[in-house]
C-alpha cells in the first residue's frame, strides 16, 4: 500500500459533514434507545482554540461519545470537532480506509507497523517468528545493533539480504510520511480549527499506562495546549466490538486543566524538528518529561480502577496487525 498516497486522500473539514451524519443518524438512536448517560465535567477547561485532546483509552469505542457530546455542544464552544489519529492497520481494510477518510481521520504512521508488515510478508503471517524478530530487527532499525547482530541467523540473513540497505530503507520512508503526517495535523489544527485527539499510551487497557512522547512533541511542534481527558465507564457501556452499548450505563469525561507545554521555558529554543523522526528523537528524554507530568494529570482524572497499576508492558505486536 501507498501510505503517502493514502494520506493525500484525508479529507479535513472545519464542519466535517461525517461527523454530524454519523452523531445524528447513528450515535443519537443508539445512545437514547439503551439510555446512555453521557457526563462532561470540566468543560469550562477547553480553550477557545484547537487544541490535542489526550485520552486514555479502556475500550475499542470510548471516543464516540466523547465525540457526539461535544458535536450537541456546537456553538456552545468555540472547536467542536475532532481529528482523531488512527493507525495504519485498520486502513488494510477498503471499507475502513473508506470510513476514515470520509471521517476526516488522521492516518498515523508507526515504523513498527511498516517493520511489522514486512515481516509478516517475509514469514507468511507465522506469529512466533514475528514475535521472535520483531524486537532484533526494531533495534537493527533504530540503529541499536549492527549488521553482523543479524547475520548469526539464517532467517534474519536471508531477510535482510533482499533488501540495498534495510535500515534506511525504513527510516527514509518512515521520515517521509511523518513529515505528511505533520503536515495533516497542522492543517488539521490551525487552519481546520479541529482538534486532535489522541490516546497516548498507544494501545487499548482499562488501567492507564505509561504514556509515548509523541503527544508531548505534537502538542509543542503545534504550538497547541494538551488538554487531558479522563474517560470512566466507558469499557463497561462498549462491551463488544461493534459500537453498540449496554442498556443504562453511564460515561464520565473528566476534562483537565490545558497543558501549555510549549509555553515552558524547557521546551523554548528547540531546533526545529518533525515529531517521531530523529530530529525529535534527540530531545527524547525532555518529551518524557512533558508526557510523564500530562499522564500524572491523566491519572488525576480517573476513578480509582482506571488508575495505573505500575506494571510495565512489554512489545504487543498485536497493535500492529489488524484482526
Amino acid at each position: 500500500m501507498d501510505y503517502l498516497s493514502l494520506m493525500d486522500r484525508v479529507n479535513l473539514q472545519p464542519n466535517p459533514k461525517a461527523h454530524k451524519l454519523i452523531g445524528e443518524l447513528f450515535l443519537k438512536p443508539i445512545y437514547k434507545l439503551r439510555k446512555l448517560n453521557i457526563v462532561l465535567e470540566g468543560l469550562e477547561n477547553i480553550p477557545d482554540e484547537p487544541v490535542v485532546f489526550v485520552m486514555n483509552h479502556t475500550d475499542r469505542f470510548n471516543y464516540f461519545p466523547f465525540q457526539y457530546q461535544l458535536h450537541l455542544l456546537r456553538g456552545k464552544i468555540k472547536c467542536p470537532y475532532t481529528a482523531p489519529w488512527v493507525k495504519l492497520k485498520y486502513y488494510e481494510s477498503k471499507f475502513l480506509t473508506m470510513i476514515f477518510n470520509w471521517g476526516g481521520c488522521l492516518p498515523m504512521p508507526s515504523k513498527g507497523y511498516l517493520i511489522v508488515k514486512d515481516l509478516r510478508q517475509e514469514f507468511k503471517n507465522d506469529k512466533k517468528l514475528i514475535a521472535k524478530y520483531y524486537p532484533i530487527l526494531k533495534d537493527y532499525v533504530d540503529g541499536k545493533l549492527s549488521n553482523d547482530a543479524l547475520f548469526d541467523d539464517e532467517n534474519l540473513k536471508n531477510f535482510i539480504n533482499k533488501y540495498e540497505n534495510y535500515r534506511e530503507r525504513v527510516n527514509s520512508y518512515f521520515e517521509k510520511l511523518m513529515k505528511r503526517a505533520f503536515e495533516l495535523c497542522y492543517d488539521a489544527v490551525h487552519n481546520k480549527q479541529l482538534n486532535l485527539l489522541i490516546f497516548p499510551e498507544g494501545t487499548r487497557s482499562k488501567r492507564l499506562l505509561e504514556g509515548k512522547v509523541g503527544a508531548a512533541q505534537f502538542s509543542v511542534a503545534l504550538k497547541s495546549p494538551i488538554v487531558p481527558v479522563g474517560c470512566n465507564g466507558s469499557d463497561k457501556a462498549h462491551t463488544r466490538n461493534i459500537p453498540w452499548v449496554e442498556k443504562n450505563k453511564t460515561v464520565v469525561y473528566r476534562i483537565g486543566e490545558p497543558i501549555y507545554l510549549h509555553k515552558m521555558d524547557k521546551f523554548q529554543n528547540l531546533d526545529k524538528f518533525i515529531p517521531f523522526t530523529e530530529s525529535a528523537n534527540k530531545y527524547y528524554a525532555l518529551f518524557k518529561e512533558g508526557i510523564d507530568f500530562v499522564m500524572q494529570k491523566l491519572a488525576d482524572l480517573l476513578d480509582e480502577e482506571y488508575k495505573p497499576s505500575g506494571e510495565k508492558t512489554g512489545r504487543d505486536l498485536d497493535k500492529f496487525i489488524l484482526k
